[in-house]
Formats: C-alpha cells, structure tokens, sequence
C-alpha cells in the first residue's frame, strides 16, 4: 500500500511539473510586451550605452521634459520588488511576467497610489526612507496595460523619463528592440566622431602605450590631413568614439557592433549585446580609460587587456594590436553598426615609422613599482601599508608610489598610483597617524587630496592598537589623514512660523568632509517621512502624509549626523 502511495505522489509530481512546463511554454507564446508609455515614442538613451563603470542595460524614454506621464505594465505579472533610493534607479518597480522575464521602471515620480500606500506602511513602520521590497506574487499582481505609476526624475536621473529595462530569466538585460519586443522606425546610420590612434610596446611585463594623433569625423588635426599617411610605430592599436542617430530623436545613442581591420582582415569585433550587470565595471577595460577620466570621452579600443573579462563579447587577433612587418603602406577600417545593422565606415593609411617611442618613458626606479594584474600587490612606504588584491588591475603597470614632501598635521601624505589607471575592486590603505588631542581620533577619516588642495573623505577606521586608519577606495591617488570636526549643513527657505502653502517641507542637507551617515525629520515629536533626492541634496517632506492635524501650529526638527558623529539639528515652527 505504501509502494503504491509513493508511486501516486511521483506521478502527481510529474504530471504538475508537465502541466506548470507547458503553461510556461503557452505564457511566453501568449505573451507581447507593450510600449509602457502613451506618449509618443522617443528615446533619450538606449541599450548599451558606455556610462562611468557600467553599461547602460535599459532604454530611456522621453516623457516631455516634465514628470506625471502614467506608465504602463507592459505585460501581465505580479510586482515582484520595490526599491525606493536616493540615487541609483530612485523610486523603481520591478515586474515578473510569466515566462520569467522581469520588466524594470526606473527613475519614477511616484508609484500607484495602493502600491505607495504599502510602501509609505514600511516606511513608517520601519522609520526608513529607503526601501528594497521583495514580493511574492499574490500582493500586487497586475494586468498588461494595467497603470502602475508615473514617470520622473528620482535617482540619479539627469532630467524626467522613463528608465525601462527587461531582463530574461537569467537575469540577463536584453536589447528590447533587437528582440523585437518593441519596434521603432531607424534608417539613420551611426556617426564615427573620432578615431585615435596610440603606439604599444610591452617592456620589462609592463604594456606601454603612446598617442600618435586623432581624426574627427570628416576633418583631421592639424598633424593630419585628409588621405595623409599616418605614421605608426612597429604596434599600435586604435580607438573608436562613435554614437547611434535614430529617427525621431537628437539623442547620442549607443553602437552595438564595432570591427577594426587591417588590409581587410579582420582584427578586433566587440558585440555589445547580453551584458551581465555583475561584469558591468569591466567597461573600464573595453575604454580607452585615460581618455574617460580625463576628458570623458568614450573610445571603445581594439587592445583587449588580459584582464578583461569580456572574452564572449569580444572576437580579436593577437589581441586586438596591430603588427607591420614591413614599411610598406597599408588600410586600417573602423566599422560601426546599430542593431538594425545601419553601417559606418571609415577608412586611414597607415605606414611604419620606427623610432616613435623614443624617449616617450622616464622610469622612476625608486619609486616605480611592478604590479602584476593578476597578483595581489603590497607597497610599503614609511607610514604607509597599500594592498591591492589579485585581479584589481586589467593590466600589469608600473605604479609610482611616495611619500610626499608635504606632510599633513596628523600623518603623510602619499601619492598611489595614477588616477587615470582604472581600479576594478578596492585599493586597502592603511596609514600611521598620530593626534595631540585624543578626542580627534573618533573624528578621523582617510581624504583623498584633488590639485587644488581640496579635499573628501573616503571613510575609515581607527585602530588604536596599530596607531593607524584604514580604508578601502575605489580609485588610485593622493591620501592623506583629516579629521572632521565640522557638523553638517541643513538649511531651507522656510521662515519660523510661517505658513506652509505647497504641501511639502524642504531642507538642503550637505556635509563639508567625511559625507552624511544619516537624517531624520520628527514633526510634533513624532518620525515623518523624509524623501531624500541625493543629486540635489534636498530632503521632501510632504505634509499630507505626516500624521499632522490641518490647520494648527506645528514644531518641525531636522537633524542630520555625518560620518564621524558630528550633528547638526535645525528647528522651524509652521502653519500648515
């Protein structure tokens, strides 16, 4: 009898994962994905644009340059996650569709008014403006077309639109449009702004590169003239800077597709399609990165380093370098194409000139250090303690690392590094400080030190056993110990007293050093909800929400903490 029950249950089983399989496979058949907008179709940024240390996954859609536009869910589903932040996509909703797909809206003014009702719940129930919700799919399912809120400018969003992403079951974000999920009209072809051209060697483990000259589009340097020979040393590489044009917007949209030939050979191909967002960072090595940190300009190059971790998406030949062998004269081609496979060309002669390199390096060999991309690295000067783990760098580089002359009140100053090698992890410091006040040690912080004497903190943490701070940073530079022993700032127009007649209170909070650890809006003495807009500093309260009777005096008190423990704490009494 027990043999029999068991078998029931194992046949139950099959027929209910044959039966839930099928299902599957009829809701993605059944399923077509909506524009999640009714306004006219237009983009402001597309899938696969190169952004500061990540891929754009998402398009972006136009809503007029004002908020309020209603978006739409683009399928059926169920709200699978809410996050409310500061920066990043803002207010976002996340929607999981039956074939496991999950459509993302970002950057939006507010959500339906019974999915803000929750949210405000947890808010206020767990005091805390920021919010990350995972729901399962009884709470809030929806219907294709079905309203779930408005467009905006939450986040870290340069002006109001609608940031909208689908990503497949493995978390993958697609290409809607080359998918074909949504169509739109684009016979336009992509623009070439510029090329550049840079000179490799690799001496003593280290790959050096040296700029040759660039080209702009239809018109040249002044090194250059059109149909000129470009001179180039024994190996060189070149970069690419080019944006899409599509029909029906002046946006500067991405290329999805970028070849380099040599004599009509094929040397480097980079696809841009299907990129992981945990393998966004590697953009960093894709870029001409001193070109990014320096002048903000994109340029896609054909050098492939050893540690970039996009060999699926990239097809290369020796690594993407350029070899002559001879002096003869020969053809290099760029060519770029969007996803409906609109093409631009650009073609250069290119001859080899030796000698080019000459004189191009001064090695500093005391203060130069080895760091091989793919070990960990520790540099050690007097007062200082570096680590760089295995796999921070995309390349093997010589690293200048000193002691500066001018030493600051609490310890030295050092200079790791150069600012325009990119890191892809943390770079760990770890620097011997000394205060006459004792109390300054709670203050403390590691800063980063710009030219002009300016200085931010980067965090840290003493210890007093070692009689050092330490700190993890994202990027190579001058550090230095500082202490913080300034409070933050609030301020606001909002006179004591007043009436309040726009429905909301705002304060400006910012902090001078170490950076805002936290804030917090109690109105009558009781905790209020307290929108934070991390772009332009500015703290929303709005009055409807606030648990406050109409029509009396109220006692608002704002106070904000840095990371040190400095507080600042501003009072206004108004009408409201």
């Amino acid at each position: 009898m027990i043999k029999i029950f068991k078998r029931v249950i194992r046949l139950t089983a099959v027929i209910t994962l044959v039966l839930f399989s099928y299902s599957k496979v009829c809701a993605q058949d059944s399923l077509k994905f909506r524009y999640p907008l009714d306004v006219t179709m237009s983009l402001s940024g597309n899938y696969g644009e190169l952004r500061g240390g990540h891929f754009h996954n998402g398009i972006d859609f136009r809503v007029g340059g004002v908020v309020g536009a209603p978006i739409y869910a683009t399928e059926r589903g169920y709200i699978s996650r809410i996050v409310v932040s500061p920066s990043g996509y803002g207010n976002g909703l996340y929607i999981t569709h039956p074939n496991g797909y999950v459509s993302v809206y970002g950057h939006m003014h507010n959500f339906r008014e019974d999915i803000a009702d929750f949210v405000r719940e947890k808010q206020y129930s767990e005091e805390s403006f920021v919010q990350d919700i995972t729901l399962s799919a009884d709470v809030f399912p929806v219907k294709k077309g079905e309203k779930i809120g408005n467009a905006g400018n939450s986040g870290s969003s340069g002006g109001p639109h609608l940031h909208f992403e689908l990503r497949n079951s493995d978390n993958l974000p697609l290409n809607i449009y080359k998918e074909g999920v949504i169509a739109l009209p684009d016979n336009i072809s992509p623009n070439i702004v510029a090329t550049a051209f840079y000179g490799a060697k690799k001496e003593d483990g280290v790959f050096e590169n040296i700029y040759i000259g660039k080209m702009f589009g239809t018109t040249y340097s002044s090194k250059y003239s059109k149909g000129s020979v470009i001179r180039v040393p024994e190996t060189f590489y070149v970069c690419v800077d080019a944006h899409d044009k599509m029909t029906g917007t002046h946006a500067k949209l991405a290329v999805t597709d970028y070849k380099v030939y040599l004599d009509g050979k094929e040397i480097y191909h980079l696809n841009i399609d299907k990129m992981p967002i945990e393998k966004g960072k590697y953009i960093n090595s894709l870029v001409e990165y001193r070109q990014r940190s320096m002048l903000g300009k994109f340029f896609i190059k054909s050098y492939v380093e050893p540690g970039c971790m996009f060999a699926d998406k990239v097809k290369c030949v020796s690594d993407g370098l350029i070899t002559l062998q001879d002096t003869l004269v020969h053809n290099v081609k760029i060519e770029v194409k969007d996803y409906l496979n609109n093409k631009s060309v650009k073609s250069f002669k290119v001859k080899r000139g030796d000698g080019i390199f000459e004189g191009a390096f001064v090695n500093d060999t005391i203060n130069n250090y080895f760091a091989p991309w793919y070990l960990a690295n520790i540099f050690v000067k007097e007062g200082l303690v570096a680590y760089l783990p295995a796999g921070a760098l995309y390349s093997s580089v010589k690293l200048k690392v000193e002691k500066l002359p001018n030493a600051g009140p609490y310890s030295g100053v050092y200079r790791i590094g150069d600012g325009h090698i990119p890191i892809h992890s943390v770079l760990n410091l770890n620097i011997k400080c000394s205060f006459a006040d004792t109390l300054l040690v709670d203050k403390a912080v590691i800063a980063s030190v710009g030219k002009n004497g300016a200085m931010w903190g980067v965090g840290g943490k003493y210890n007093k056993e070692k009689g050092e701070i330490s700190a993890n940073v994202g990027s190579f530079g001058v550090f230095t110990v500082a202490v913080d022993t300034i409070a933050p700032k609030v301020t606001t127009a909002l006179k004591n007293g007043a009436a309040v007649g726009s429905g909301s209170l705002v304060f400006r909070i910012s902090d001078g050093l170490s950076g805002i650890r936290s804030y917090k809006v109690c109105i009558d003495g009781h905790w209020v909800l307290a929108e934070f807009d991390a772009k332009t500093r500015r703290l929303i309260v709005p009055l409807k929400h606030a648990k406050i009777t109409k029509g009396k005096k109220h006692n608002a008190v704002v106070s904000v903490v840095d990371r040190v423990g400095n507080e600042a704490v501003l009072k206004r009494s108004f009408i409201w």
